[in-house]
């Protein structure tokens, strides 16, 4: 219907263009009208997530900041905004088919791989007089983490990395809200609503909160990564 966000399939108004000249396909649409329980997230309008269909799915890794092969668009009203002709098929675009979602609200605890976790959480052990992090038993540390898992699609939030957050570098620090999450989603029986990025992996966008109170999506993090790959054996 028209009130679900829409997964992959046909631009709506005209895609733009990656840093070779070739129109981006569309990662995801949100009807920002459907999502008015998020703090600061617009409450209406359309917001969407243009990424160039290349081996990297459009991430700059020496500049995720950079939107030059991908873009985040928004736009107050869909009005002028034709559905364009259904894009061809492709066999490295991450999403397989369009799909259609809802969203549902739900509170999730920080994982241990967010940038801010350690800080957070040793205020909260030495609040309780107990040692920090790094001195707690690696056991203990594995099940924390087995126990904060944030997986999944969302907006909003807390996300979740494979390996490890790229805002730990202290010039991404400021990209302190997560606008998308699209997580690796793999059905055998439904091959058309696939989602994959790489080896199980996930992809992330952020914004500095103040760029998304003033609906600046100029400003935004593109990020997506796997997991590795297991050694072999010896």
């Amino acid at each position: 219907s028209r009130g679900c966000h829409q997964i992959g399939g046909p631009s709506l108004g005209p895609a733009p263009l990656d840093s070779q000249g070739k129109p981006m396909r569309l990662l995801c649409a949100i009807r920002c009208g459907d999502v008015q329980c998020l703090p600061d997230f617009p409450d209406k309008g359309l917001l969407r997530f243009y990424i160039a269909d290349n081996a990297n799915f459009g991430v700059n890794r020496a500049n995720p900041t950079e939107q030059a092969d991908f873009r985040v668009l928004y736009t107050q009203t869909e009005e002028g905004l034709a559905r364009q002709p259904e894009p061809v098929h492709s066999d490295t675009f991450p999403v397989t088919w369009e799909c259609r979602g809802l969203c549902y609200p739900r509170t999730d605890a920080m994982p241990t791989e967010d940038y801010r976790f350690a800080e957070k959480f040793n205020a909260l052990l030495k609040e309780y007089e107990q040692p920090p992090l790094e001195e707690l038993p690696e056991y203990v540390v594995r099940s924390i983490g087995l126990r904060f898992r944030t997986e999944g699609h969302r907006l909003g939030g807390y996300p979740w990395f494979t390996q490890s957050d790229p805002r730990k570098d202290p010039r991404y620090a400021k990209y302190d809200v997560l606008l998308l999450q699209l997580d690796t989603h793999m059905i055998e029986d439904r091959p058309e609503v696939n989602i994959q990025f790489g080896r199980n992996g996930v992809c992330n966008f952020f914004i500095p909160r103040e760029k998304l109170r003033a609906r600046d999506f100029s400003a935004v993090l593109y990020w997506w990564d796997e997991e590795a790959e297991s050694e072999p054996p010896v």
